[in-house]
């Protein structure tokens, strides 16, 4: 059934403000503020959002504050309450004033049918959003309705639909239908359907079983009926298992003798025993008779001589030596030919001594570098591939660079400089430009900003140090070194507000014709300031019985942060008074912005008349009328002329 005084409805968040139009809202209402809203989280499903509205675990938003109604029935979102492209569920419903009567009929009043149809909308509104949140209460005492939360306390009767979440309790009575989820305590009854889970004990079955295999491998079990494990014995069949059919891994089926060979013994046949032996013919052979080749495996006998186009020899090295006449003591020796073509060893010769390399470039200033050519040009566009220039004439007071995105080598600087760029230090880095083989002749600047323009960078610089006003000619090798800063460190915390107390005050004596003496001396700390006074007020002539000198405070100024509390007399000696200096604190954190105010009373035009009773035209304009007064003497109401008094 549908409700009578609640809809729900989605809201996709706005940079601007969000609207449910008067028509989607089905529902009619006393007044705005009867209109209550509670909108979702970010993404949440409707079904989500009703279990927490079901829960009570939505907070109501504020009319006037969160959302507003206008004349015309649109209920407007608040700037800022929802976020940008997020869809929010929405429930809109009506919440009459239970508590007070709408209209409130008083003795001799003019009842109208405005007041009646509100009395009795009051009546009906409540009717009807009680019906919305009721269950229905059947005559045999039973409820019949969907319920969507928790419930706390027992249940006693039947319960037919399905239970979604946890049931903490016992049940007495049948269950139909299916359980989802796990069962705690004991089950008496039968079940009818299928069981899926473990059971946390066991009984047996209520009949026995065996069970066995048949085929090549026989098993026969004890009855199992599952009140405690079973083990029987299982029998492989005779000539049950056939090679490869039944077997896997290595075996062999046929053994027979090849040449050479002889055999004895069933070449096949489970448990059969066959050998294997040389053939008669070649027992005893010390040579090879036939001409052939050696394939594969390992052939031990004498060595070969070097007639047979072997060595003659059984070591490598003995085999080397064979080859030659000279010594088998070979140090830094080369195989070659004699002059009689024959193999021998000779010295290896010595090579030229190669030429001295050139000397290395002179290093230059630290950090990532680039080559360019310099060019004399000073005007700000693009220099072009693998050139550089400057904004002045006189290059060592130059305030910017303008260099291209590739250097003399086709790097792309691009990206380093744009990491340059990011650095959130005051100062970015330092550049240095110097001539490519004399690091003598440079200038340094540090960097304050880059501009990225099509093709080449605008890099504002301040110079710092130069070997001359202009080290570079035109067309120059330079090398271009960058070095950037670090980004600015995190604010470090705000101080504890500065203190300043009194503490002790100490006149002392001076003699006659000696000088007033004043010191102040902080006894506390710079933070938490405690001032010790000592005068020093000089003896004089005695005269007549004078006023007794006086201290007061004067004036008390906040300095400014980090500077040190002082204290002046800004009186006479006799008449001090101390002005207080007080350094203040550190800058606070900013304050979170304050909620968004109420929006303002919408302006009413019109023209009052003296007497007149004032109605609204429209929604914005209020008017008199000649035939309706106030007596404000008698407060009484004219209808008619102004003698034609009705009451």
């Amino acid at each position: 059934m549908a409700d009578n005084a609640r809809i729900y409805t989605s809201v996709t968040g706005t940079s601007s403000t969000e609207t449910i139009s008067a028509s989607a809202i089905t529902f009619s209402y006393l007044k705005k503020s009867h209109v209550e809203v509670r909108v979702s989280n970010a993404g949440e499903t409707l079904s989500a959002f009703k279990t927490r509205l079901a829960a009570g675990s939505v907070t109501a938003s504020t009319f006037n504050t969160d959302y507003n109604i206008a004349d015309n029935g649109d209920l407007t979102f608040v700037t800022a309450t929802l976020a940008d492209g997020s869809v929010y569920q929405v429930e809109v419903k009506r919440n009459s004033d239970i508590a007070n009567r709408y209209v409130d009929f008083v003795d001799g009043s003019v009842v109208t049918e405005a007041n009646l149809d509100d009395a009795q909308n009051q009546q009906l509104y409540l009717t009807q959003e009680l019906a919305d949140k009721k269950a229905t209460l059947l005559e045999d005492g039973s409820v019949a309705a969907d319920i969507t939360g928790d419930v706390t306390g027992n249940v006693t009767g039947n319960v037919t639909g399905n239970v979604t979440g946890d049931l903490t309790g016992n049940v007495t009575g049948n269950v139909t239908g299916n359980v989802t989820g796990n069962v705690t305590g004991d089950l008496t009854g039968d079940v009818t359907g299928d069981v899926s889970g473990n059971s946390g004990t066991a009984t047996k079955l209520s009949s026995g079983r065996t069970l066995g295999m048949t085929g090549d491998v026989v098993w026969t079990s004890p009855s199992f009926d599952g009140s405690g494990d079973v083990t029987a014995a299982a029998t492989i069949q005779p000539n049950s298992v056939a090679l490869s059919t039944d077997t896997t891994g290595d075996y062999v089926s046929t053994v027979t003798a090849g040449t050479g060979l002889s055999s004895t013994g069933s070449t096949s046949g489970e448990g059969e025993a066959h050998t294997l032996s040389i053939d008669t013919s070649y027992v005893g052979q010390t040579s090879l008779t036939t001409l052939g080749t050696v394939g594969t495996g390992v052939w031990q006998g004498d060595a070969v001589g070097i007639s047979y186009g072997g060595t003659g020899q059984t070591t490598r090295q003995a085999a080397i030596d064979a080859l030659t006449d000279s010594s088998s003591t070979i140090t830094d020796y080369v195989l070659t030919r004699d002059s009689s073509g024959n193999a021998v060893w000779a010295v290896a010769p010595t090579g030229p001594t190669g030429a001295t390399g050139a000397t290395g470039e002179n290093g230059n200033f630290g950090g990532a570098s680039f080559k360019y050519d310099f060019l004399t040009d000073v005007d700000n566009d693009d220099p072009t591939a693998g050139r550089l220039k400057l904004n002045n004439a006189t290059q060592n007071a130059a305030t910017a660079i303008y260099i291209d995105d590739a250097d003399l080598d086709g790097s792309d600087i691009q990206s380093f400089m744009r990491t340059i760029d990011d650095s959130t230090s005051t100062i970015k880095g330092h550049v240095k430009i110097s001539n490519l083989l004399d690091s003598s002749q440079f200038i340094l600047w540090t960097i304050s900003s880059l501009v990225e323009n099509s093709g080449y960078f605008v890099i504002s610089v301040s110079p710092i140090d130069s070997s001359a006003a202009n080290p570079f000619s035109n067309g120059e090798d330079l090398m271009v070194t960058f070095a950037r800063t670090g980004d600015k460190g995190d604010t470090g915390d705000t101080g504890t507000a500065a203190t300043i107390a009194v503490g002790t005050v100490t006149g002392n004596t001076v003699a006659a014709g000696g000088d007033a003496t004043a010191a102040v001396g902080n006894v506390g700390t710079s933070s938490a300031a405690t001032f010790d006074f000592t005068f020093g007020i000089p003896t004089g002539a005695t005269g007549a019985t004078g006023s007794a000198a006086t201290v007061a405070v004067g004036s008390t100024t906040t300095g400014n942060a980090g500077t040190s509390a002082s204290v002046s007399n800004s009186g006479s000696s006799s008449a001090a008074v101390f002005d207080f200096t007080i350094p203040k604190g550190d800058t606070g954190a900013t304050g979170a912005t304050g909620a968004t105010g109420a929006n303002g009373e919408t302006a009413i035009s019109g023209t009052p008349v003296a007497n007149q009773v004032a109605f609204f035209e429209d929604a914005t304009t209020i008017k008199g009328e000649n035939d309706l007064y106030w007596d404000a003497t008698n407060n009484r109401l004219g209808i008619g002329t102004s003698q034609q008094w009705g009451y």
